[in-house]
């Protein structure tokens, strides 16, 4: 951790955000079925990182208003 900054909640969920409509773009332009089949799962793995991230920032914003 020494050196690094530290992203805030939102730069995190726009990154995120920012990777999956990339990817999804990659499904669709996806011309034979091993691409589509490797971009769909690229964008299957960016979604569940885009649904942690937004789900610890949830809990965090619980947590504070407890």
């Amino acid at each position: 951790m020494h050196g690094q900054v530290k992203a805030t909640t939102q730069e995190v969920l726009d990154h995120y955000l920012a990777e999956f409509v990339k990817a999804v773009g990659e499904v669709r332009n996806a011309t034979d079925a091993d691409q589509k089949k490797k971009a769909r799962n690229k964008k299957a793995e960016i979604e569940v990182q885009l649904v942690k991230a937004y789900n610890r920032h949830a809990d965090s914003v619980l947590k504070r208003e407890r």
